[in-house]
């Protein structure tokens, strides 16, 4: 017979966990539409804050399976406007920190080549398309991404 006493810890902390990352979700929703309208407007400065902003609430959202199926994590999309932004260095940093979260993402793999390469740390950049070949090792198809990095790798 189950603990009774557990199963009721565990449901106030699921309702507990839920509640947190749906305050969260509303946020980070908030945040990504006066992103938008930010970008439209040209405001870099004010897209990159509230970018920023919306990542850290991701990072403060308790994990769960549910949270597991995003399509993109935040911090990957902020290494990616850091990127349209010309901060290389500062996307690495943001791809690096969305790899340790979300492991073996074909996107995070690239978003780290390419700030790598343009922070001019082949060494970095040469690693992470060798992992993203790896990834791809399997496939079917010559995504373009792929094809660049195998390129890469054949010149460095």
């Amino acid at each position: 017979m189950p603990n009774h006493k557990s199963a009721e810890k565990r449901d106030r902390q699921t309702v507990r966990r839920t509640e947190v990352n749906r305050r969260n979700l509303s946020r980070m929703r908030t945040e990504l539409k006066r992103l938008r309208t930010a970008i439209s407007t040209g405001k870099k400065d004010e897209a990159l804050k509230l970018m920023r902003s919306a990542a850290d609430l991701e990072d403060g959202s308790e994990k769960n399976v549910a949270m597991e199926n995003r399509l993109w994590p935040m911090r990957e999309l902020l290494g990616e406007l850091l990127l349209e932004l010309n901060e290389p260095a500062q996307a690495l940093k943001q791809f690096e920190l969305s790899l340790q979260a979300a492991r073996n993402r074909y996107r995070g793999f690239y978003g780290a080549a390419k700030a790598a390469e343009r922070s001019s740390d082949r060494q970095t950049a040469r690693a992470f398309y060798e992992k993203l070949v790896a990834l791809c090792s399997h496939a079917d198809t010559e995504r373009p991404e792929l094809v660049e990095a195998k390129a890469y790798l054949a010149q460095n």
